[in-house]
């Protein structure tokens, strides 16, 4: 489309003090002028990483009608001071929660210096950052909702309620919700948000990023898997509970006692590997599973692997999954929020239960018929970008701003 943003890299940019942008360079961008139509979004999120959804909308968004910048908790995300087609990603430098009260008012500060029409938040603790700073301003909200029902699985009791009673808050305040998936919208209609208020709109990717991988790139990648005989499967996520990699580790552990055999690359980090580790030691597992901590060259691995499986629990929208099926591999996933929207079970894609190892196991078996992994493989690159193309997103995004300015 005509006028679009290219995509970039954005710079980072540090906030004085009291949060004003631009000082020390004549401060701030001062009164719209001949510009007044152009509406200007501000993204808040905690970080940005270099093409991830946030990024890709920033860019795509129609230059001629939409005016993007984006602010930062912290400066933590992969994206680097190389020249960019926005003016700065502001680094609100408030990582730590006792700084929370510093980052709204310097956000709430950056809304005003920045004339901002419309501030969209990406994330739970950003949202109530938003909520604060637009208290009292004509700056309407925007949430993006990227946690399906989080909340429920991994807090109880007091501090479920209160992270409930906060959700709450944010969702009254907000002029629309935006849900990456059903799932996501049925967990708000559930928890009583007025129906009105959300808007499905997926996250969307530039499938130009997902084109023929370098030979020589992929071979090298595959050196990355333990040696051993069976299918090359990778993993792609943080090593948390809530990732279900135990459930494929004892998929695979019945399998091998049936003789048959696969190598499992595990890529990612976090706060289960010592306990996985054990786990795949106790099991006898080690020379045919690895663990690989997280890498740059993920594309090559995914493109490397015989199949991309998913056991996790919950997500909103999971990005592996777009990952594997736009790189045309075999996916095996939980049925969690997301996967409904894009997977056709059985043709795209293969979905089981969560928490089920059994499962999990006839999926990887029918994945053994080389036939049947390749006609998926295939259905699933068509799919994805028919669904998700960045450029048809992002014209859903623009009309929601459009609609929430005009008010």
């Amino acid at each position: 489309m005509p006028g679009r943003l290219p995509v970039g890299s954005l710079r980072l940019q540090p906030l004085p003090p009291d949060g004003i942008a631009g000082a020390g360079n004549g401060g701030g961008r001062g009164r719209r002028g001949a510009r007044a139509r152009v509406i200007r979004v501000l993204h808040f999120a905690d970080l940005i990483n270099r093409d991830d959804f946030i990024h890709n909308v920033i860019s795509h968004l129609d230059a001629r009608e939409f005016e993007p910048s984006a602010a930062t908790l912290h400066d933590r995300g992969t994206l680097n001071a190389n020249p960019s087609p926005l003016a700065a990603v502001h680094n609100l430098d408030c990582a730590p929660r006792r700084k929370y009260g510093t980052a709204a008012w310097r956000l709430r500060g950056l809304l005003g210096r920045e004339s901002v029409d419309l501030l969209h938040t990406h994330h739970y603790e950003p949202a109530l950052l938003g909520v604060l700073a637009t208290a009292g301003t004509r700056v309407p909200l925007i949430i993006g909702r990227h946690y399906s029902d989080a909340i429920y699985q991994l807090s109880r009791g007091a501090r479920r309620r209160a992270y409930l009673g906060i959700e709450s808050l944010c969702n009254r305040r907000a002029a629309a919700i935006v849900a990456p998936s059903k799932a996501v919208a049925r967990v708000l209609r559930d928890q009583g948000v007025d129906p009105g208020k959300v808007e499905v709109i997926p996250y969307g990717f530039d499938f130009q990023h997902f084109g023929a991988r370098d030979a020589a790139a992929v071979a090298r990648a595959r050196e990355a898997w333990p040696p051993g005989p069976g299918l090359r499967l990778v993993t792609v996520a943080r090593l948390h509970a809530e990732k279900g990699h135990r459930y494929l580790l004892q998929a695979l552990e019945s399998l091998g006692r049936e003789g048959w055999t696969a190598t499992w690359l595990i890529v990612g980090d976090g706060p289960e590997r010592e306990t996985l580790e054990g786990d795949v030691r106790d099991r006898g597992m080690s020379a045919s599973v690895r663990f690989a901590g997280w890498r740059t060259d993920v594309f090559d691995l995914i493109a490397a692997a015989d199949a991309v499986v998913q056991p996790t629990l919950h997500e909103a929208f999971s990005q592996a999954m777009i990952e594997a099926m736009a790189l045309g591999r075999p996916l095996i996933i939980s049925d969690v929020s997301g996967v409904e929207d894009v997977v056709e079970g059985g043709r795209s894609g293969l979905v089981v239960p969560p928490r089920d190892p059994g499962a999990l196991a006839e999926a990887l078996r029918r994945l053994s018929e080389a036939e049947v992994a390749r006609a998926m493989g295939q259905a699933a690159a068509a799919r994805v970008r028919s669904l998700l193309d960045i450029r048809e997103v992002v014209r859903k995004l623009e009309e929601l701003y459009r609609r929430i300015a005009r008010r």
